[in-house]
């Protein structure tokens, strides 16, 4: 029986869309995926080693596959972008607000994109304004 095991780093991979780069996993953290899909993924077999192909959106909402500071930028992302929810902003609203365009907004609440202390605290003041009807 083939190993669940990709090379020599002992666990599955997931390959990122438009890269070459593959985010290694823990062979544990598959099997509440495995379960929560209700169905088999989809494996294959290259070098006597057994890959399973994880869907990035299911391996992210699991946090897995994601370094530290990934997990940071999208925590910090869930919670700005519930504060810019709460003040009844829109994304290009915030970003109007903010001085950069509507995708960078998106970038941040989604992870995508690094988010400094100095521009978290700008971003909260800008919807804090919106909510307390100073906008």
């Amino acid at each position: 029986m083939p190993s669940s095991r990709a090379g020599s780093g002992g666990s599955p991979s997931l390959r990122r869309p438009g890269t070459n780069r593959l985010a290694e996993l823990d062979v544990g953290a598959l099997r509440p995926i495995i379960r929560h899909m209700e169905t088999s993924l989809p494996t294959f077999e290259a070098g006597g080693v057994r890959f399973v192909v994880v869907p990035e959106a299911v391996a992210l909402a699991h946090g897995i596959g994601t370094d530290p500071a990934a997990k940071r930028r999208t925590a910090l992302g869930k919670r700005l972008r519930r504060a810019r929810v709460s003040a009844k902003l829109t994304q290009a609203e915030l970003g109007q607000r903010l001085g950069c365009a509507q995708s960078s907004i998106s970038a941040v609440e989604h992870g995508r994109e690094p988010c400094s202390e100095a521009r978290a605290a700008t971003w909260l003041a800008a919807c804090d304004q919106n909510s307390n009807g100073e906008g």
